[in-house]
């Protein structure tokens, strides 16, 4: 498994994380930083997979 997969499964488990431990119960101040937690972690995998992409063409341009 290269670097960037391994780093994109990670995240995505920290993701499943949070999301499994918000409770309608929490704080609302509490639920909305995990909600940002999640909106940070869902960004770092959009960039990576545009830096997946951007190898993968450069691969292809050789």
């Amino acid at each position: 498994m290269s670097k960037l997969s391994a780093l994109e499964q990670r995240i995505k488990a920290r993701i499943q994380h949070i999301k499994n431990n918000i409770h309608p119960a929490h704080n609302p101040i509490y639920t909305e930083t995990l909600h940002t937690e999640i909106e940070t972690l869902n960004w770092a995998l959009n960039e990576i997979a545009a830096l997946r992409d951007s190898l993968t063409l450069k691969e292809i341009q050789r």
